[in-house]
């Protein structure tokens, strides 16, 4: 496992350096307090020779408990922001909804047909978990990889069509 893999390790006590690293867009208001240092996209910090997101230590240090097995979700949808007021904990399928319900999802990006990337119909996919043909062929037929045959059947893709 690679020190980016998150664990759930439990979040160390955090000094006052963590805590000055913090940016305040707008003095006194509802505004996001963005991370300072370098970042590909998701901040992070090395406490105990651990990495950890940003995110999920200023929960911890607003909220005063570790966020363990759960995502650590954004209100102002800003992944830079470590501002604890802006963070709250849910879960995929709630991270997800929220998105959702604030009109932040990517077009093209949904299930089945929806994504733009989709190469099957739901009819198609439905006739493949029917079919008693092999994965090759099942491939061959509909263009598409022998993995991908392997995932629809199991359920890892196109879960939503039972």
């Amino acid at each position: 496992m690679d020190k980016y893999t998150q664990t759930h390790r439990p979040i160390p006590e955090v000094s006052e350096s963590f805590k000055a690293r913090f940016a305040r867009l707008h003095s006194g208001g509802d505004g996001c307090w963005v991370w300072k240092r370098p970042t590909n996209f998701t901040p992070r910090v090395n406490l105990d020779d651990h990495s950890f997101k940003a995110s999920r230590v200023a929960f911890y240090i607003g909220h005063g408990k570790d966020p363990g097995d759960k995502l650590v979700c954004h209100t102002c949808d800003n992944p830079l922001c470590v501002r604890p007021d802006h963070l709250f904990l849910g879960t995929t399928q709630e991270n997800t909804a929220d998105r959702s319900r604030k009109g932040r999802t990517r077009p093209g990006s949904g299930h089945g047909e929806l994504n733009k990337n989709a190469k099957l119909t739901a009819a198609d996919v439905l006739s493949i978990r029917q079919s008693k043909l092999a994965s090759r062929a099942l491939a061959n037929k509909y263009n598409v990889t022998i993995s991908a045959i392997q995932k629809i059947i199991s359920f890892r893709t196109w879960g939503h069509l039972r």
